[in-house]
């Protein structure tokens, strides 16, 4: 009877033990991970001078990075990696190519934006400067998650 009281109460610890998880089990970027339809505003400026805006709409994949503060995102033109900060990010600087009146411009991109819930904002500036005129595009907008 002793010994099958020792078993017991060795498996209920053991239960117990096994039943509960810590938190740090779960990664939290799981919950931005998916699919955005993203509507953002564009403005395109030279030299500080407004010369046009439009509307984009595209869609932003979000994938776990290689590091625990770290998202992939990839949308049409670009896939690059963004530092996770809670439920902020920050798109570090990267290199990409931006057309304007049929010219290519080789741009330095920058961003950050905020999850929130099944959404998230993007906020993302490109400069160029070439011959003493800089040209800057500007986007600002929001998704929805869709998968």
């Amino acid at each position: 009877m002793k010994n099958l009281l020792v078993s017991l109460s060795f498996a209920i610890l053991f239960l117990v033990a096994i039943g509960c998880k810590k938190s740090a089990d779960v990664d939290p970027r799981d919950q931005y991970v998916g699919s955005y339809n993203v509507t953002a505003s564009v403005s395109v400026k030279v030299s500080l001078n407004p010369i046009g805006s439009t509307v984009d709409r595209y869609n932003i994949i979000v994938e776990k990075g290689s590091a625990p503060n770290e998202l992939k995102f990839t949308d049409p033109s670009n896939t690059y990696v963004v530092e996770l900060d809670g439920n902020k990010y920050i798109v570090p600087v990267f290199t990409t190519t931006k057309t304007l009146n049929g010219t290519n411009y080789s741009v330095r991109t920058i961003g950050s934006g905020v999850f929130n819930e099944n959404s998230m904002t993007v906020s993302f500036s490109a400069n160029n400067y070439t011959n003493s005129i800089t040209t800057q595009w500007d986007w600002i907008g929001s998704g929805v998650k869709y998968k």
